[in-house]
């Protein structure tokens, strides 16, 4: 591969992860003006940043992740940045994942959420009465 084409790649690299920004600030209700006085940067900071022109410094995408509510872990690596070893990866958890996905619509990401919640409330119901029924079931039988 000769340094054109690994440029041209790099490049690529660069505006995709630009367009991905720009769709995750559009889903997080922000105007790039909006986005960028959050940020403490100019609007033309923001576009460089969307077009790929320019990457965000370390609290740049801290603050990126932050204001669009998303793992900084996640947002780095969408913006193909370093990811230092002081951010251990996690396990995510349901909620986190559908809060995050891009795919859904909010009316539906609200709707999981809700029907997660329920779920969770049913099990920790369950677990408790079940608890409960084993008690009883030793008070009824002690001999066993």
């Amino acid at each position: 591969m000769t340094r054109t084409d690994e440029r041209r790649e790099r490049l690529a690299r660069q505006q995709q992860a630009g367009e991905w920004l720009r769709q995750a600030r559009e889903a997080a209700g922000y105007s790039g003006t909006r986005f960028a006085a959050a940020l403490g940067v100019h609007q033309a900071q923001v576009s460089k940043y969307e077009t790929g022109i320019s990457k965000p410094d370390d609290d740049r995408a801290r603050e990126i992740a932050r204001l669009l509510g998303l793992d900084e872990i996640d947002v780095r690596r969408k913006l193909g940045l370093w990811i230092p070893e002081s951010l251990e990866p996690r396990p995510m958890t349901p909620e986190e994942a559908i809060r995050i996905d891009q795919t859904l619509r909010p009316a539906y990401r609200g709707l999981l959420l809700a029907v997660l919640s329920a779920v969770r409330s049913q099990q920790q119901d369950a677990s408790v009465s079940e608890g409960a029924t084993r008690s009883s079931d030793r008070l009824q039988k002690p001999w066993e």
